[in-house]
């Protein structure tokens, strides 16, 4: 398995695993997140073409296993709001197929190392509630509740 960063050419295959994972995603919560009804191969061109994100790519024989889309990020900048630069991972996906081999893994140890070389701190990430596999792989690779958003229904 190799990891690389995608190039503009590689955003129809991101977007087709997109679409997967926003389905698995609406499967665990139908409230919140419904499937990309479209492609979205613009959406990963911008970002693979902005210098302050990337895509990075797990391949083996040619073949996509995975992707991770990850941003830098500032805080806010208020009077009470302690400053940070941090990697934001906004997707990451493994293919059904491909799960429990390392490749979750190595895509955030890749944009572990990409973060760190843009002057970042920390890597954060937003996981669904219902997602209980996510938020136990993340939490055994050190991740840890940083907030909590609630909802009442009204």
């Amino acid at each position: 398995m190799d990891i690389r960063i995608a190039t503009s050419k590689d955003a129809p295959a991101v977007a087709r695993q997109y679409l997967h994972l926003t389905a698995e995603m609406s499967q665990l919560a139908p409230q919140t997140i419904q499937p990309a009804p479209i492609d979205q191969s613009g959406y990963f061109t911008d970002y693979i073409e902005d210098a302050n994100a990337d895509v990075f790519l797990a391949e083996a024989d040619g073949e996509l296993l995975g992707f991770l889309l990850v941003v830098m990020a500032e805080t806010q900048a208020d009077p009470e709001v302690v400053f940070h630069r941090f990697g934001f991972v906004i997707d990451l996906y493994v293919a059904p197929t491909a799960r429990q081999q390392g490749i979750g893994r190595a895509l955030l140890a890749k944009a572990t190392d990409w973060t760190r070389d843009h002057d970042g701190e920390f890597i954060q990430l937003n996981v669904l509630g219902e997602d209980t596999g996510a938020r136990k792989f993340y939490q055994r690779l050190g991740f840890v509740p940083a907030s909590l958003t609630l909802t009442h229904q009204v």
